[in-house]
């Protein structure tokens, strides 16, 4: 049967379009698992489309790999790489040559991809000269989860910090074995993307040093202290709460310390993040946190009405013009909340970390990566990644089938995981 070159093109057009919002779903305070399979069932429908027409499809998503328009470089460079007989070729052809504008997209098709041929044409371009290109490789196939083991020491040591990075966030998300002595140098490094590769990669292998390290970082420039503060918090120590309840009090930290300390599950988190629900700057991100401790959705007689919040919102002259991630979330009513924990403040208790108004155990954990937000989960399955020394790593980024695979062995290692806190964790 022909293939219509206008049907190719729509395919093309409405994978383009899924793809965005598939990405959009991934990341969404709005979206669980099951809403984020039905929009990629409804992406994947179309890039089917494009798949079966094999070599006909070519002379369209070959020319679409240029392209400057979102999604549908990646929609294509998936397309060719899951149906047509030279389409590995192509994708890491272009791969090489790539522009830096335009590699994550052929990343992330090939991240994706369902061929096992793939592991075994990446895994050469780990000793490529071109240091870019040779940590593209390794993040794609540490996003597979298929990272040989054996040239993990010699990239540990190359000369060039993106690839010492894409190294070392391997190592964290995986059971490799890898030697104290590999790591701990890294902690010491003057470059901070290193440092704070180093200390996920560490805190995995449960080294006290790289806890050390981490609570210094708090001091550190912002993306390194936003980090800190995220790992931190996923420990649960007493003490490590307190350093975030003090961050909240800065001004240019309130925001990052108010989402790491939705993840503390402490007592004293959701009463910092109720005492901030009242600041509009940071008012969604406290909800959120108070929510994710305590179970109370900001929903109903706990959030503000539209009507009232867009009023609210239009006399705010310091709003950002560009809203960030948070903006999706609701506004809680902070009196209603502050009268629902004065009846219902009894029940938690101190001392114990709480998710979603359970006590945090690793069913808990579990239960939160399959039925939590789409947002909180990539922080959740770090957690879950560092307590199983990185035997378990749900790819939250992943095809939601493979997420599927991934939380089905987590399941049944759960009972195993080791939930006391970093201080009492890291050897």
């Amino acid at each position: 049967m022909p293939v219509i070159p206008e049907v190719l093109e729509e395919h093309l057009d409405e994978a383009s379009f899924h793809w965005l919002r598939w990405e959009k779903a991934l990341r969404s305070s709005e979206h669980d698992l099951p809403d984020t399979a039905a929009q990629e069932e409804r992406l994947m429908a179309h890039l089917d489309g494009l798949v079966v027409a094999g070599p006909d499809a070519e002379p369209l998503l070959v020319p679409a790999l240029d392209s400057e328009e979102p999604g549908r470089v990646d929609a294509a460079a998936f397309a060719l790489l899951e149906g047509h007989p030279k389409g590995v070729d192509e994708v890491l052809a272009r791969l090489r040559a790539a522009p830096p504008a335009l590699r994550p997209s052929l990343e992330r098709a090939l991240e994706l991809g369902s061929s096992r041929e793939l592991d075994a044409r990446l895994v050469p371009l780990l000793d490529s000269d071109d240091a870019a290109l040779a940590a593209a490789a390794l993040r794609v196939l540490t996003a597979r989860d298929a990272v040989p083991p054996e040239p993990l020491e010699r990239l540990l040591r190359h000369e060039v910090p993106e690839v010492r990075m894409a190294a070392l966030a391997a190592i964290a998300g995986s059971a490799l074995t890898m030697a104290p002595e590999r790591l701990l140098p890294g902690l010491a490094s003057t470059h901070s993307g290193i440092r704070t590769a180093t200390v996920e990669a560490g805190l995995t292998r449960h080294l006290r040093p790289a806890l050390a390290t981490c609570r210094d970082l708090l001091g550190a420039e912002a993306a390194e202290a936003r980090e800190a503060m995220l790992l931190l918090a996923l420990g649960g120590a007493d003490a490590d709460v307190l350093l975030l309840e003090e961050r909240a009090e800065a001004p240019g930290q309130r925001a990052d310390a108010l989402w790491a300390l939705g993840f503390t599950g402490h007592v004293r988190a959701a009463e910092v993040a109720l005492r901030w629900m009242e600041d509009k700057s940071v008012a969604r991100l406290a909800g959120e946190a108070f929510s994710a401790i305590t179970g109370l959705k900001p929903s109903g007689p706990y959030a503000l009405p539209p009507e009232e919040e867009a009023v609210e919102e239009e006399e705010d002259l310091d709003a950002d013009l560009v809203p960030g991630p948070e903006a999706a979330l609701p506004r809680p009513a902070a009196r209603a909340v502050q009268a629902w924990w004065k009846q219902h403040a009894s029940r938690f208790q101190r001392g114990t970390r709480y998710l979603e108004g359970r006590p945090l155990d690793a069913a808990a954990l579990l239960g939160a990566l399959e039925g939590g937000s789409m947002r909180r989960r990539h922080v959740l399955a770090r957690e879950l990644a560092i307590r199983s020394r990185g035997s378990h790593r749900v790819r939250t980024l992943g095809p939601t089938w493979r997420q599927d695979e991934d939380l089905a062995r987590a399941r049944g290692a759960g009972a195993r995981l080791d939930m006391r806190p970093w201080n009492r964790l890291m050897g």
